[in-house]
């Protein structure tokens, strides 16, 4: 038998991040302006009203599966734009 593992208990109690990353990524229409704006970084930010960094830092946490996040070039995963 193997040690229990506090895996299930952890996504449970902190499964309200993903979902209020993904909340503000919609309420910023950051996938519309990712694939208007051609994933890149300073246009995505200056379109939606946001910091560079806060863009990024969005794109690399909320939207990981939705956003394929890379410095300065963004794209959206297929997902996003099926919704």
């Amino acid at each position: 038998m193997s040690a229990p593992s506090p895996d299930l208990f952890l996504d449970a109690a902190l499964g309200y991040q993903k979902t209020a990353a993904i909340k503000a990524a919609i309420a910023l229409d950051l996938f519309t302006a990712i694939a208007q704006e051609g994933g890149v970084l300073d246009r995505v930010s200056a379109r939606v009203g946001a910091t560079s960094r806060g863009v990024r830092i969005l794109c690399d946490y909320r939207c990981t599966g939705f956003c394929k996040s890379m410095t300065v070039i963004m794209a959206s995963a297929p997902q996003p734009s099926c919704f």
